[in-house]
């Protein structure tokens, strides 16, 4: 059977949809759920219309469910309690709700889609990907290799250096515990692991494809990317000057780090082109820094532009997504529907135990880490590399029939690891900005 671009689709849709619900209860919030929340909020609210009485019903609401009182009332949970526990507080509130009610309440559509504009996004892109995909492929008309991997990811590191300040770039150089852990996990845990999965896998399960396992040992030896680990620690809040270090860092680790380790996985020694990756690494990401930074000490009043950095960065990510997917429902090859499942269930499930890992380590009282920290962490050390993957396995298995085979999971890899990503960026964003109102 060919391979289906809308079973793709459906299958992706799952993922979006899979992630969306057990971020929050799971990855993050430690199992806290905020529909129920959110409901009571929603009670809340409508008792601080009824007058004072309802006020003070609203005070102990918002007291027993810890976290309503800052959806319903906008101050901390404490100040929210004393207010509406107090008799004189209940008039203002009472006028604020009165006035609030007053105006012209927004459809329920335009306030989902408002709410939830990135998801939908993702979910469009991808439609739109699989729907024209010569349209943004490598080589098509939007020429990605160009406006994605050299503009884009360049506006994203000019935005860095135009947002942040110099004592947090080397306060992140000085994070020497952050960078230790995610060069670890990334070039030793993950590798190591997958080789015991892999080991694991063949033993319990031998109908699934050698060339299948062998390419899931082959992307876990792969250097972290530069562009999306950033770009989803920026947009989630994370330690975006930490994200920086550790994906440059990466990159040129895996110089030495991948051979290595594809050598021992595969037995095939493979040349890693080390001047076009010095080449690009300073036009893309430490040109645009500098720039940035440039333009931040050196124009008058820079650091104090109000610019929409983050939906220009949101924008970007789903221009990322979207070249992504139509480079993959772009790629000919004829694969059963039941391996492509098998391929994606196998990818899907280690990228969610490595991130999993990947956190719980982080957020250990040892390491100190903020969880700004654990989201730089969480992306930099999970992430893995198509732009030096795919060169390389082409380089060493030319003429190969075993090259898709080998290639999928890191095909697979990249857009799944920007989509998971993707929906957990809103999550994590407000995980961690509970931390910074405490």
């Amino acid at each position: 059977m060919a391979l289906d671009k809308m079973a793709i689709v459906h299958a992706f849709t799952i993922i979006i949809k899979t992630t969306t619900m057990t971020s929050v209860n799971v990855v993050v919030d430690g199992g806290v759920d905020h529909r129920a929340n959110a409901t009571t909020a929603a009670a809340s609210n409508k008792m601080l219309e009824n007058g004072s009485k309802g006020s003070a019903a609203t005070g102990g609401a918002s007291t027993a469910t810890g976290s309503v009182a800052a959806v319903s009332v906008p101050s901390s949970p404490m100040k929210s309690a004393s207010l509406s526990s107090s008799a004189p507080s209940s008039q203002p509130l009472s006028a604020a709700s009165t006035a609030s009610s007053s105006s012209p309440p927004s459809s329920p559509v335009v306030a989902a889609l408002q709410k939830h504009w990135f998801m939908v996004g993702v979910v469009s892109v991808i439609a739109l990907a699989s729907w024209y995909p010569p349209l943004g492929r490598r080589g098509g008309p939007l020429m990605p290799e160009f406006t994605v991997k050299i503009l884009a990811v360049s506006i994203i590191f000019f935005n860095s250096g135009l947002q942040l300040k110099p004592r947090e770039l080397r306060r992140a150089v000085m994070q020497v515990k952050l960078h230790v852990l995610v060069q670890s996990f990334s070039m030793l845990i993950v590798p190591v692991a997958m080789a015991v999965a892999v080991a694991v896998l063949r033993r319990v399960a031998p109908s699934i494809h050698p060339d299948l396992l062998l390419g899931l040992r082959v992307v876990s030896c792969m250097p972290p990317p530069v562009s999306s680990a950033v770009l989803l620690s920026k947009v989630a809040g994370g330690n975006e000057a930490a994200a920086i270090f550790n994906s440059t860092l990466g990159s040129f680790v895996g110089i030495v780090v991948t051979p290595a380790w594809l050598l021992l996985t595969i037995g095939v020694s493979a040349e890693v082109p080390v001047s076009s990756i010095f080449a690009k690494m300073t036009m893309t990401v430490v040109m645009p820094l500098v720039i940035g930074q440039t333009v931040r000490q050196s124009v008058a009043g820079a650091s104090r532009w109000k610019l929409p950095f983050s939906k220009i960065n949101s924008c970007i990510l789903l221009l990322i997504i979207y070249t992504t997917f139509c480079d993959t429902f772009s790629r000919d090859a004829s694969i059963s529907l039941p391996m492509l499942l098998v391929a994606i269930s196998l990818v899907g499930l280690a990228q969610a135990a490595f991130m999993f890992g990947s956190f719980r380590l982080a957020t250990l009282p040892r390491f100190g880490f903020t969880r700004s920290d654990v989201v730089a962490v969480l992306f930099a050390s999970t992430h893995k590399s198509l732009t030096l993957g795919i060169p390389m396995l082409n380089v060493m298995f030319e003429g190969d029939s075993r090259l898709f085979y080998i290639s999928l999971p890191l095909l697979i890899y990249h857009p799944m690891q920007i989509l998971i990503g993707s929906t957990l960026v809103p999550s994590l964003r407000r995980w961690v900005r509970r931390q910074a109102s405490v």
